[in-house]
């Protein structure tokens, strides 16, 4: 499995805030690491930063994504993409405009994992301006409406994550992808 953060970039030269640890912290100073994107559009990590994170977080627990794991598909959209609360969150809603971070587990249609933020050595990722196309249509989507501290199902079709031309080597062509995403802190 790769080490690349999250492949949600799709704007060259995009920096997004991989934060390291939890929001919620008493002096609300949280540790980062840079990231650019590269022409593939995953980003490249880079040297550790200090971030302050303002905002409402959630006190979660750690937790164990898993492929395997029934969800119910409650929604589907016109675009098709599909998505169920796995954990129905209690806070603010994640709405368009806002920075949310997120922490999440990435896989291909076949249940291999491509991507998480839940590895040892790496945190939650920050997507800014939710609903502005930092990350793939489907998380932009998909994350709208997910109450604070909830944890969300998206299976999105290749349409609203990288189309035609994938992602290699990890994601494949018209791969029909499938994240767990929760909803660690809304930042502003």
């Amino acid at each position: 499995m790769n080490t690349f953060a999250p492949r949600l970039l799709t704007l060259g030269g995009v920096s997004a805030l991989l934060l390291l640890s939890g929001c919620g912290v008493d002096d609300s100073s949280t540790t980062a690491q840079n990231t650019t994107s590269t022409d593939t559009g995953a980003p490249a990590v880079g040297s550790s930063t200090t971030a302050t994170a303002t905002g409402n977080c959630a006190n979660v627990q750690p937790r164990t994504d898993n492929f395997h794991q029934a969800v119910t598909l409650s929604t589907t959209t016109k675009d098709g993409l599909k998505y169920g609360d796995i954990v129905a969150g209690t806070g603010a809603d994640a709405v368009a405009g806002k920075n949310v971070t997120m922490q999440y587990t990435g896989w291909t249609s076949d249940g291999k994992q491509f991507d998480t933020s839940r590895q040892s050595g790496r945190g939650p990722f920050e997507v800014d301006n939710l609903g502005q196309g930092q990350v793939i249509a489907g998380w932009n989507e998909g994350i709208q409406g997910m109450k604070l501290g909830g944890v969300r199902r998206l299976v999105i079709p290749p349409a609203l994550g990288y189309g035609a031309q994938g992602a290699p080597p990890d994601i494949p062509p018209n791969a029909t992808l499938t994240f767990d995403v929760q909803l660690v802190c809304i930042l502003n």
